[in-house]
């Protein structure tokens, strides 16, 4: 298991949060999605055999939030 925390354009609105969490929660191998509006990050816990970072970071992106950073850790076994 991975956990990526990705770092954003500042959102504007809370349906932001809904429509993240809804379109990531929903990609195959996302575990759980959380978004932290006044941070502007987007932590995602993630199968890495069934999607990429990169891929996260591009459906951010598609979203209308342009990724500024993105850290990612391998969860201890």
């Amino acid at each position: 298991m991975h956990t990526l925390t990705l770092t954003t354009q500042p959102m504007t609105c809370a349906d932001c949060i809904a429509t993240i969490e809804g379109v990531l929660g929903r990609a195959p191998g996302v575990r759980h999605v959380s978004v932290r509006f006044s941070t502007n990050q987007v932590h995602v816990d993630y199968n890495a055999d069934s999607i990429a970072g990169s891929e996260i970071a591009w459906t951010l992106t598609r979203l209308g939030h342009p990724v500024l950073s993105a850290v990612e850790e391998l969860a201890a076994a």
